[in-house]
């Protein structure tokens, strides 16, 4: 059973993930990645404590992530 644990910085935290869920009642979430499978299309919206938002996603073709600007919500 692999697991991989990812930290992040102090001050930074998930805002979202994407694509939302409809009727989420904020249960976890869980991707599973297979090695040389398809890349899920998912986002992941993070937020720091100056209110900056970057949305990160996985090209699903590529496997490159994609980091642009999101709007604050």
């Amino acid at each position: 059973n692999f697991r991989k644990r990812i930290v992040l910085p102090a001050g930074v935290s998930i805002a979202r993930i994407l694509p939302d869920v409809p009727d989420d009642e904020g249960a976890p979430r869980q991707f599973i990645l297979y090695p040389g499978g398809v890349v899920p299309e998912v986002g992941v919206e993070l937020a720091n404590e100056r209110g900056g938002h970057r949305l990160v996603r996985v090209d699903p073709i590529t496997g490159v992530p994609q980091v642009t600007e999101a709007a604050a919500k």
